[in-house]
């Protein structure tokens, strides 16, 4: 699919997490992970596009 000129895959799918990680390099040039989550640890979907 295009819109505005832009491609987007029409095969996608929501997957199931219940927190993730983001890496941040810190000034020591070493990666630091930060995991977050829903408040109680509730379930939440991610879209996985291909």
């Amino acid at each position: 699919m295009c819109v505005d000129g832009v491609f987007y895959s029409q095969i996608s799918c929501l997957v199931p997490a219940d927190g993730f990680y983001e890496w941040q390099k810190t000034q020591q040039g070493v990666k630091q992970p930060f995991y977050f989550s829903m408040a109680g640890n509730a379930v939440f979907a991610m879209l996985s596009t291909d």
